[in-house]
């Protein structure tokens, strides 16, 4: 909400200030693609949520307000209005960093949530102009998780990290990693936390020859020289740095694999084809991690798919090993339904099950 509210204060005294009008189709543009941003995030986690559209001048305006939750419906609707008014104010706007929104970003966002809202048709047809945007996808994988990843032809959107300035770094080297005090992998003998960690049913999940493993350590070098079995990460790590919070990968939001994987899903979903579109858009994906393509007659059970539900599933897998650490297979198991599934197949060896509350 901070930062929709800032996005608030440039949308209402966007038009008095002393810009250009390119400019302020520019800035206003880029308020618009945020709050869109700040605004799904919010709905997907909490569903009904205050909708705040107004800069606030006063204490009282904000004591006068209406802060109730608004139904899911209506953030949605502010969603699309916002991303759709962004892909228009920044669709000329050129040379910008992949930091900044861009209309690319915006058609991005929006055909998540086209697809979340499962209305595929919406989201076939506006990944589809990103698609032939000028965006491919990195040879390397885990080149757009390592130092240097700024800008690469994959990246549609990305949070910039600076080392070496205080406050501008990110903390994923230790959040990422085991909190083993002899540890050996930072400078100056900094430790991890602990705190998000790879589990074993993650590292399992990858199949045999999968170059996207590389985002997995399976030990942890010791100051003495020896390793420690222990998961740890290296995607969006750096390994440069021994200052907790000082990070300087930056964090890749949105990238053109999502944008091949969702278009997938959505031609899926619309009606599957054996062997069609859909299927090209996974198989390039799979292509860049080293793993031979999937078909619908393929002889190897764990290479063929051979109906929508296959698909699904298929999608399911493949989403998780592609998009470790990028905050997105949450949000992919509520989009499918899956979530207390995968859950309780997870759990379900300690004796526990997780049920919805209404």
């Amino acid at each position: 909400y901070a930062g929709i509210s800032r996005c608030n204060n440039i949308l209402s005294k966007i038009e008095g200030a002393g810009f250009s009008d390119n400019l302020k189709s520019q800035y206003k543009g880029e308020a618009l693609f945020l709050r869109a941003y700040f605004y799904f995030y919010l709905v997907r986690l909490f569903g009904d949520v205050p909708l705040i559209k107004i800069a606030f001048r006063s204490p009282n305006e904000i004591a006068d307000f209406d802060m109730t939750r608004t139904p899911v419906d209506n953030v949605y609707q502010l969603i699309i209005d916002d991303l759709k008014q962004a892909d228009n104010l920044l669709k000329n706007v050129a040379g910008l960093s992949k930091a900044r929104a861009s209309s690319a970003a915006a058609k991005t966002v929006l055909g998540k949530v086209y697809l979340t809202r499962k209305e595929y048709s919406l989201a076939s047809a506006i990944l589809d102009e990103v698609m032939n945007m000028d965006y491919s996808l990195v040879s390397d994988y885990g080149k757009m998780f390592s130092a240097g990843n700024d800008e690469t032809e994959e990246s549609i959107f990305e949070i910039n990290f600076l080392s070496g300035n205080v406050g501008e770094g990110n903390s994923y080297s230790t959040i990422f990693n085991p909190g083993i005090f002899n540890m050996d992998i930072f400078p100056g003998g900094m430790v991890g936390h602990g705190s998000i960690v790879p589990t074993m049913d993650l590292a399992n999940a990858y199949e045999k020859n999968d170059l996207r493993r590389w985002a997995i350590l399976d030990s942890i070098k010791l100051l003495d020289g020896t390793y420690q079995k222990e998961l740890g990460a290296r995607k969006f790590v750096d390994f440069t740095t021994g200052i907790s919070g000082d990070g300087g990968v930056n964090f890749t939001a949105l990238r053109f694999a999502d944008v091949l994987l969702m278009k997938a899903e959505a031609l899926n979903e619309i009606g599957f084809v054996a062997d069609g579109e859909a299927f090209n858009l996974l198989n390039q994906v799979r292509t860049r991690a080293g793993l031979p393509d999937k078909t619908a007659t393929n002889p190897v059970d764990s290479l063929k798919i051979a109906n929508q539900v296959d698909f699904r599933l298929a999608m399911e897998k493949e989403r998780r090993v592609e998009f470790v650490y990028e905050q997105q297979r949450w949000f992919d198991l509520l989009r499918t339904g899956r979530a207390l599934t995968v859950i309780n197949d997870y759990f379900e060896n300690f004796g526990l099950d997780f049920e919805l509350e209404e």
